[in-house]
């Protein structure tokens, strides 16, 4: 008798990557059953998110979403959180107080209309401070959750995309609406739906991997891509990069465990 197909949780912010990512992934992986939780938020950034319950946060998700897919835990071949840097990582010296007076180019429904707005080189916001507590706060929780190894029981790790995923896939760096980014997330899975060789080539290519490349095992790559976005002072984790090419090498890893599990 055929097994059933393991799971594997996928943690999204929006619904965006939802579109973006999700039929591609799943079809780069036809073995496994991948279900998209979007949390329409980011818990590493929550203004009451702390170290302390961010861990948390990130179970009660999986919980939910293993009662919604009626998962038992050896059902779940592992979970897999996709973050965005939002220039967490920057020093203070590169966030940059505004007047709201002042001209930003402000667009409605984009992110400029709200606190922040990101350049490669610094993040303009209206409040320096509350930026410089939101980055402290986001960093800790981001640098907590790639340490871990497991989510109730359950294998774990995290992947990043800098600053944000229309900056990985479109190289748009620019604030963009809401609008601008369902069109790109759109677009991207058309372009690549039909053609997965393409994009596991984009997503290695050199102007998204940006850490040292070596030839250890999964762990030893996935801590250098999670040491190069962190280091203390630099501007990567404004700049364009990412290391979901990791998040695909996972993936294929469950699949092909998967598939010997079959014969």
């Amino acid at each position: 008798m055929k097994k059933r197909k393991k799971g594997v949780i996928l943690i999204v912010e929006g619904v965006t990557e939802q579109i973006a990512l999700g039929t591609i992934l799943q079809r780069l992986a036809e073995t496994l059953n991948l279900r998209v939780t979007v949390v329409n938020g980011d818990i590493t950034s929550d203004d009451d998110s702390e170290p302390s319950n961010v861990r948390k946060k990130l179970g009660d998700l999986v919980k939910l979403e293993m009662q919604r897919s009626s998962f038992r835990k050896d059902d779940v071949a592992g979970v897999a959180l996709l973050m965005d840097t939002d220039g967490a990582f920057v020093p203070n010296e590169a966030i940059m107080e505004i007047n709201l007076g002042e001209k930003v180019h402000r667009r409605r429904g984009s992110e400029a209309s709200s606190n922040f707005r990101y350049t490669e080189e610094c993040i303009f916001t209206t409040n320096r401070q509350k930026a410089e507590v939101r980055n402290e706060r986001k960093s800790r929780n981001m640098m907590l959750l790639r340490g871990m190894k497991d989510v109730r029981g359950i294998p774990f790790a995290a992947f990043y995309m800098s600053r944000n995923m229309e900056h990985v896939i479109a190289a748009k760096a620019e604030n963009l609406t809401s609008r601008e980014k369902s069109l790109i997330a759109s677009d991207f899975n058309d372009s690549y739906v039909g053609n997965l060789s393409a994009f596991k080539t984009l997503i290695n290519s050199p102007d998204i991997v940006k850490y040292k490349q070596i030839d250890g095992d999964f762990r030893q790559r996935y801590v250098l891509s999670w040491e190069y976005i962190e280091q203390k002072g630099s501007l990567r984790s404004l700049a364009r990069a990412s290391n979901i090419n990791l998040l695909v090498e996972l993936l294929e890893h469950f699949g092909n465990a998967q598939n010997s599990n079959n014969s």
